[in-house]
């Protein structure tokens, strides 16, 4: 048998080999954890919210991860969370609990598009309600607007899970203009 020969059919078993496997890792997707469904109550309606698609609503108070109450109007979204307890998920050994909202922006001056969490002692991910990064522009948690302050911290991430940089909204406080939009994929509401 001819040495060429041989040496060709080997190349061409190795560039097979290897863009069989090139193929299958770029197809390999990242893992990664699916965004849980969200069940939206919106103008007498249920739907299923989706980031793309929050059937009409301005703005939403996420009750706990997988249920939101959504608005046509930020005086609506008030109304809401000045009569509506927050969550209480998670009990802490000391027995303090989060006494209020926390409303993320992403326009100046509570304006565009606005997320409330009540939710505490976890980081959420934003992915199911929004499309990270989610440009958080001002925020409060103080007791305007009819509401009880809130007297937990929150920590917006640059990363999914709690990870990441992350910017804090101290309790109990307001801002109607960051300065600079802070690209947020998660949030966590916390006692220090």
């Amino acid at each position: 048998m001819n040495h060429a020969r041989i040496s060709g059919a080997l190349c061409v078993l190795a560039a097979v080999i290897l863009s069989g496997s090139q193929v299958a890792s770029a197809a390999t997707p990242a893992v990664r954890t699916a965004a849980p469904a969200v069940t939206e109550y919106y103008n007498g309606g249920v739907y299923t919210l989706t980031p793309h698609n929050w059937h009409g609503a301005k703005d939403c108070a996420v009750i706990r991860r997988t249920l939101a109450h959504c608005f046509d109007s930020a005086t609506q979204l008030n109304a809401f969370t000045a009569r509506t307890e927050p969550a209480t998920n998670t009990v802490h050994p000391l027995g303090f609990n989060c006494s209020g909202w926390t409303k993320i922006w992403n326009g100046r001056n509570w304006t565009n598009r606005g997320l409330a969490f009540s939710d505490w002692g976890y980081p959420m991910n934003l992915d199911s309600y929004v499309t990270p990064p989610f440009e958080v522009i001002s925020w409060f948690s103080d007791g305007q607007r009819g509401y009880s302050s809130n007297n937990c911290w929150a920590r917006i991430f640059k990363g999914r899970n709690g990870t990441g940089s992350f910017l804090y909204l101290p309790a109990d406080g307001e801002s109607v203009d960051l300065g600079t939009p802070y690209p947020t994929y998660s949030i966590e509401l916390y006692r220090p």
